[in-house]
């Protein structure tokens, strides 16, 4: 397959005028671009990838021979933290200026707490403490809920 830098630049000036014009009239479809939803974004993959972790995760605590797998679903967890950290939600629209800003802050601030847990949950899995790794993953649920009931804007 030739791909298009492999064309001369006159002929690929030509061929854009010529599918402009087509397009202009009406002979050739154009996609508009695609509107990203915060449905399709990396917030709400981050989102589903930590759910989807924690249902699998409390499968895993609590017993010796699958710690190692634990500890790398919270690894992964972690990074799906971070991703969201980046990425927080829009506010309510009855949110403005500094409430919005703030909005923002207190959603990072979670996250950051969310990650923190994660972080000693590791530890305790590390350490064997499975026990105590149970009251971490029942913190992270509680997390969860919090969070959820504060910034899913339906």
């Amino acid at each position: 397959m030739m791909r298009l830098t492999t064309l001369p630049p006159s002929f690929r000036r030509t061929m854009g005028a010529a599918l402009l014009a087509l397009a202009g009239l009406g002979l050739v479809a154009v996609a508009a671009p695609a509107q990203e939803t915060e449905e399709e974004g990396p917030l709400h993959a981050a989102m589903e990838e930590m759910q989807s972790g924690l249902r699998s995760l409390r499968k895993l605590i609590g017993s010796a021979e699958t710690t190692a797998q634990a500890v790398d679903l919270v690894r992964a967890m972690q990074g799906h933290a971070l991703t969201a950290f980046g990425h927080p939600p829009a506010p309510p629209e009855s949110n403005a200026g500094d409430a919005a800003k703030l909005w923002s802050v207190e959603f990072r601030q979670g996250i950051h707490g969310l990650l923190g847990e994660l972080l000693s949950l590791e530890h305790l899995l590390v350490e064997g403490k499975l026990e105590e790794a149970k009251a971490s993953y029942a913190t992270l649920t509680k997390i969860k809920k919090e969070a959820h009931d504060r910034f899913q804007v339906d």
